[in-house]
Order: C-alpha cells, then structure tokens, then sequence
C-alpha cells in the first residue's frame, strides 16, 4: 500500500547555518557596532581632557571608587590636567569653587543625575535627598524644610542636653578609667550612638536607646556599616539599583517586618509614624519636634515614612564621622587639645557658657572650637567619596571653557577632599591639622575658607537641610567632653586606621578616658 504522507521538504539545519564563517561575522558585527557606539559616546567629550580609558569606559572610574581612594585619585587628576577633567565617558569632575556655586544655585538649571536613585532606601517611595524632579522636590521641601529650621530649632537643645547626659553617665559608669585601672572605650561607636540617640529625641521625641543600653539596639549602625562598602562598588553603577527595584527582583529585597537590616528600619519608620497618627487620634498634646512639624505641613503615607527611614542614616552618620575624626585630630595634636580646653575652661570660670552650654554660647564665646571644627572638616569632609553628579541642562554649559553637552554628569562631591586639599588656595602647610588657620585670617579670606568648607555640605538649592542641627550636635558636645574628662590613645604606637567606603571610617578607636 503507497504511503499516504507526502514527503517533507528538508529544510536546512540550524547547525549548517552557524558555520564558523557566520559566526564570526555576527561576532565582527557586534564588535564593530559596539565600537561605533563608543566612538560616538566618547566624540561628545573628546575636547575635556582627562585619563585615555576614561574616556572609553565606566569601569576605570568604578575602580577607583571601590578601593575606597577615589578622593585622592580626583585631586591628582586635577593636578594634572586642570579644574575640569573627565572621568567617564559622559562623566566629569569640577575643581572651581565659584563653579560649584554656579551649577548649585536657587536659579541654576542643573538638576541630580540619576545617581540620587542611591538614596531610595524605601522601593518605591522617595525622600528629599532621593528626589530628582525639581517640581516634586520643592513641593516636598514646603513639607519638609519647616521641621530642620524655624521656631522648632527652640525645642532642638533640650534633645541634645538629655543625650549628651545619657552620654555622660555612661561614661561615668562603665568607661571611666584611674591610675591603676584602664577601661578602653571605643570611642568610633558611642559617637555614632549619640547622634543617633539625640537625632531620635530631635525628630521623634524618643531616643533609640542606644547609648543607655550600650548597644546597636535596631541594628541601624550594623546597617550602615554593611551597606556603605556596597554602596562604593555601585557608585559609577546606580542604575543596577533601579533594575533589582522592579519585579522580579523586587521580592528579594528587605521588607517590613525583618528582624535586621533596612527591612528593620522600615518596620521602625512604620512604628514611630504609626504610632504618632494614634496619639493624633487620641488628642494627646501634640510633641514638637520635626515628625510633628512635618505631619502638620501635611506630609503622609509613604512620603512621610520614606523621610523618616532616610533620616537614620543621613541624620547620624555623617555627623559621628565629623566628631570621632575631630576627636582623634585633638588626640594626637596636643598643643591645640589644649589651647581648645584652655578656651572652655576660662569661658566657664567668667560665666560665658552654662552647664551645658547653648548652641548661642558656643557661637559668641568659643571661637577655637569653631576653628578647630572647621579644620577637622577640611582635612576630612564627611563624604569624601560620594560623588553626588548633577546633570548638565538640556541646552547644555560651557564650564571653565569647555562645553559640556546635555547628557554629561558632573561629580560635585567627589571633589570636596580635592578643593580642601589645593595647596595654592590652602597655602604649603595645606595637609596640617592647625586651626589657627582660621583665626589668624582677616574677614574676606575667612568668608572664602568658609565657603570652601561649607560646600561639604552642598549649597543652594541642594543645600543639606540638617546643617544647623548638625553643628548644633558638635558645639553642644565638644565643651562637654573637654572640661569633664582627659582623652588620649591608650597605645599611641598602634593607631587607628582610617577608610572612606562612603563615610569616614576609623578602625580601633579605642580611648581612655578619665575625670579632670
């Protein structure tokens, strides 16, 4: 019987098509579009000069930014090759400092690169620093802004003053050291502890409870600790950070309800707004502090807990990094330890500060503290490594003679070590620790130090809202600390080792302590 089916045609197999020929003309193909594609990118500017791979490639300034070094590698680069210098294929740093002001101003049409993304730390819900749209942002600043500035700054010191006294009896207590009997105290934690605790009292009128048990009690310094390294490594790469936002690697990320990490610290943001709702609902006697303040310029939901869960990190970080530097500079430069505890000890005996001093006394009445401050910051500014890129506008800018398209991001941050560091603006004794600095200048050169220092922490319209609260943190401290105790390196042949994975860090920290 013939066969009913038809014979099938045959057709050519898929493995007869990819002979070694094809393929490697696929492979030349891709390769040559590639190339075109990175001659095109690296075109736009060719005219900036800067290191030949980078031009070429983002991986040469991830490098730099993973070995913890970048701020060195930026102030060498702009020894170089000049105030502009590319870093990036679309990427370039600035070391000007009427530059910066320029590109940060109220008026400026610079807006964040979408680096800022780094700041999410809740998915989906953005906070002040996170936000990139400027519409957005200034609609969240009215929220916001009042909680960090006005009448509320009256209610702000008490916070503090129970801090630094929760502080104090710890010390007492646990850490104080005698002739014959030394206990170490790691100084890096328990500064990190009270700008946590007193941020908690500033902001939510509750302290987190760290300094009086002596312990990371949430797991927030653990957190930050973890995550900064991380963050180093995606610096140059943030928009890896917008991929694993989204499903389905969405699930993976930490949620509400964990026992450690950020999820934890969501959990947290969730109870503290939560619970201020229900003593609203219950017509309890409103708390003035800056959860208050904000609630009441009508921020909720998830905006309200997206500022309250960044504000662990931002509100306590920076800070603890400013004093436990400041500390170690004084520790190890005696003339100037004492000069500063000569200066709170006369303005104490003529009755120019109280116990504990106000933030207006330290201002009127201790100017080497300030100086001292000041000089701590330069040497060290907090986020040394953060680049903080804006984007140039949409009609483009000529910066320092080279025009830059739209596209190009700049790195404001990342130059701050740079700029604090130039020897022809700072003078040759640029890399010492001497505050005198600051009171030997006359009013203008000061003013021009001055606004070196302070773009540290960012100016114009991408000014840092919690300035004032965090040089209220330091003025109220430092008296307190100085006129109680003696501080010194229990071994001053082993120091501590300092890093920036993206806040100064400094290992073993350890002091001792004892009562004047």
């Amino acid at each position: 019987m013939a066969s009913l089916l038809l014979p099938f045609p045959k057709l050519p197999r898929l493995a007869s098509l990819l002979t070694s020929s094809t393929l490697l003309y696929f492979l030349l193909a891709l390769l040559l579009l590639n190339l075109v594609y990175r001659t095109h990118r690296w075109s736009k500017l060719r005219h900036v000069p800067g290191p030949f791979l980078a031009g070429w490639t983002s991986l040469w300034l991830t490098r730099r930014f993973i070995s913890y070094k970048v701020y060195e590698d930026m102030h060498a680069l702009t020894k170089r090759y000049g105030p502009v210098v590319r870093v990036g294929p679309n990427k370039v740093i600035i070391n000007d400092l009427n530059t910066i002001y320029r590109i940060t101003s109220a008026r400026s049409e610079y807006k964040k690169g979408d680096w800022y993304i780094l700041a999410r730390v809740m998915p989906g819900a953005d906070n002040l620093l996170s936000m990139r749209d400027p519409k957005l942002r200034a609609k969240r600043l009215r929220h916001v802004l009042p909680a960090f500035s006005g009448k509320n700054q009256d209610d702000f010191e008490p916070a503090v003053d129970k801090t630094i006294a929760t502080l104090l009896d710890l010390i007492d207590t646990k850490y104080l050291s005698t002739p014959s009997h030394h206990r170490p105290m790691n100084l890096a934690q328990k500064s990190h502890f009270y700008t946590l605790d007193s941020f908690g009292e500033i902001a939510y009128s509750q302290s987190f409870r760290s300094l009086d048990t002596d312990s990371d009690v949430l797991g927030i310094v653990k957190t930050g600790d973890a995550t900064f390294p991380m963050l180093s490594a995606v610096h140059n790469h943030h928009k890896i950070f917008q991929i694993i936002q989204k499903w389905p690697f969405y699930y993976l990320l930490p949620r509400e309800g964990d026992k450690v990490g950020f999820g934890a610290v969501f959990g947290l943001a969730l109870d503290i707004v939560n619970q201020r709702s229900r003593e609203g609902e219950e017509g309890k006697d409103k708390k003035r502090d800056m959860l208050q303040s904000m609630m009441d310029h009508g921020l909720e939901g998830d905006e309200l807990r997206s500022e309250v869960a960044m504000s662990f990190f931002v509100g306590s970080d920076t800070v603890a990094s400013a004093i436990r530097i400041t500390m170690l500079l004084l520790m190890t430069h005696p003339a100037a330890y004492r000069r500063l505890q000569e200066e709170i000890d006369d303005a104490a005996e003529r009755g120019k500060i109280s116990r504990p001093v106000t933030n207006e006394e330290a201002k009127r009445h201790l100017p080497y503290m300030q100086a001292v401050i000041q000089e701590s910051l330069r040497l060290f500014p907090p986020s040394s490594i953060v680049p903080f890129f804006k984007e140039v506008p949409e009609t483009g800018d000529t910066v320092n003679g080279h025009y830059l398209p739209k596209g190009t991001t700049i790195g404001t941050g990342c130059v701050m070590w740079s700029m604090n560091h130039d020897e022809d603006f700072w003078g040759p004794d640029v890399n010492a620790f001497r505050p005198e600095r600051w009171l030997e200048a006359d009013e203008e050169r000061r003013v021009e130090m001055g606004r070196c220092v302070d773009l540290i922490f960012g100016s114009g319209k991408f000014v840092c809202a919690g300035k004032t609260i965090a040089f209220m943190q330091m003025y109220k401290l430092f008296p307190e600390l100085l006129r109680r105790y003696n501080w010194s390196l229990p071994d001053p042949l082993r120091l501590p080792t300092i890093d920036n994975p993206t806040i100064w860090d400094i290992h073993g920290l350890m002091v001792r302590v004892e009562k004047r």
